[in-house]
């Protein structure tokens, strides 16, 4: 049991939130814990083609641009290194042949694998493959990660296809595919040579593309103030076990539930019957209601009995790396229980501090503003906090509009990378005094910097498929012949 713990744990809610990029990344070198690091990258289970010195590959079966390089390596024979393929889990299926690669060591079950022609048995409740995704999980989780964010790699997790190698005694990774990035890599590793830096420019990072006022890099994982236990930045897994533990779905009053739900990034190509990302997907959202009292203390209905909890956390669309961009927690309070404005304002601040903005002319609105680093940042001129955008201002469907995007940027610009906002609303609906008991009331999380990154990711993933769309076309069109 306690093996399976772990890997519930480490595979899904900790380590395995990834996505692949049409481009890759700048190099970082491996100088910090260099021989562990490289010790237990030789002592993992793998998949291995070639022979010459070695390349290390962190692939998974669901990521396009592995499947690409997969592609591209094979019409390049003769390739003068030994490619090893270190399967990678970031779902149950990935993890079921993960658990079966670590098992058996057969490229041909690897490329079965990544072909779709094959389906690996189930890993749980099989204490062999259990301990056998556990030599993958348990050294990335431990050692390589660790040594890649000690070394400088800007980002939680690889970037897939990730690559690995040592060269001339240095070692170095980058993430993301292009075939110009593979015949870099590849003369690299074979010649002993470096690479130039400047070929691949790194990727900005998220507490840049908000533009907000900090300069400190953003921070990576879940960050800044909570909402209940929910965090900007938290993986799909992290929230679920919230909502669990704050009791969502735990019973079936009326009117109660919990629910998760998934987009489709597919879009269809202007002019053309063509569709774009079909099959796409994105984990993006978490929704929960719970009923504490539901106004019926004996026969008849009385509204003043009823006492609700709803819940709610919407996800980034980047799918494979989904995390909570929006949390929002909306409360009806029974007359019994309802709080003085003075006891609620007081309680919000011994949580969340000085509020960067309140307005005594508007009591009833709280607005903290925080760094990328989740950091509070001080109060600054703004006189009215209408001014940001509002927490629904971006829907999937505004994704491609880079006009609705370019104004969303802008009003975003001096917000903060995170603001954490708190509506009451006053019993008979207006404020007299501190001592007006408080109906209800909704906080807001709202992660700018992480809705902008998930946007800025979507749009190229359309427009890379756009492009294969055209190609695609190009040659079909090429291929017809009129008859004259």
């Amino acid at each position: 049991m306690r093996s399976n713990r772990f890997v519930r744990g480490a595979a899904f809610a900790i380590s395995l939130l990834l996505l692949s990029f049409q481009s890759a990344f700048g190099q970082t070198e491996i100088t910090k814990n260099k021989e562990q690091f490289m010790s237990t990258l030789a002592s993992m289970p793998y998949t291995s083609t070639g022979s010459g010195p070695v390349l290390y590959v962190l692939e998974y079966s669901d990521c396009p641009d592995c499947r690409a390089f997969e592609s591209d390596l094979k019409a390049r024979p003769g390739t003068k290194a030994e490619i090893r393929r270190i399967f990678y889990a970031i779902s149950e299926k990935t993890a079921n042949e993960a658990a079966y690669l670590a098992q058996t060591k057969d490229i041909n079950d690897f490329y079965a694998f990544m072909n779709g022609t094959k389906a690996a048995p189930a890993f749980r409740n099989n204490r062999t493959a259990t301990d056998a995704l556990n030599s993958v999980v348990g050294p990335l989780k431990n050692v390589i990660r660790p040594a890649m964010s000690l070394n400088g790699w800007p980002f939680k997790t690889p970037v897939h296809p990730h690559f690995l190698w040592e060269t001339n005694g240095r070692a170095y990774m980058t993430g993301g595919y292009t075939k110009e990035s593979l015949t870099e890599i590849l003369s690299m590793v074979s010649s002993a040579t470096q690479v130039a830096q400047a070929s691949v420019p790194p990727r900005s990072q998220p507490g840049d593309l908000a533009k907000t006022s900090n300069t400190a890099t953003a921070a990576t994982g879940p960050t800044g103030p909570d909402v209940i236990g929910l965090r900007i930045g938290m993986t799909p897994a992290e929230a679920r076990a919230i909502f669990k533990a704050r009791e969502f779905g735990l019973t079936k009053k009326r009117n109660e539930f919990l629910q998760e739900h998934s987009t489709s990034l597919a879009f269809r190509f202007p002019g053309s019957t063509a569709i774009g990302l079909e099959g796409v997907t994105f984990f993006d959202a978490i929704r929960g209601n719970k009923v504490d009292s539901d106004g019926n203390p004996g026969r008849d209905f009385d509204p003043q009995n009823l006492d609700t909890n709803q819940l709610e956390a919407l996800f980034t669309p980047t799918p494979g790396q989904e995390t909570v961009f929006k949390v929002t927690r909306s409360v009806l309070i029974s007359q019994s229980k309802r709080p003085t404005f003075d006891a609620f304002k007081k309680t919000l601040i011994e949580k969340y501090g000085t509020p960067t903005y309140w307005d005594p002319k508007n009591p009833g609105a709280f607005h903290w503003s925080y760094d990328g680093n989740g950091a509070q940042r001080k109060a600054d001129s703004k006189t009215n906090w209408a001014g940001c955008p509002r927490e629904n201002a971006m829907d999937e469907n505004a994704y491609v509009q880079q006009e609705n995007l370019r104004k969303f940027k802008g009003e975003a610009a001096g917000c903060g990378a995170i603001v954490l906002s708190v509506q009451l609303a006053f019993q008979g609906a207006l404020y007299r005094g501190e001592e007006t008991p408080i109906s209800n009331y909704t906080a807001r999380l709202f992660g700018y910097d992480l809705i902008v990154h998930g946007i800025d990711v979507v749009t190229a993933m359309r427009e890379k498929a756009k492009v294969g769309i055209v190609e695609s076309q190009r040659k079909q069109g090429q291929q017809q012949k009129p008859v004259l």
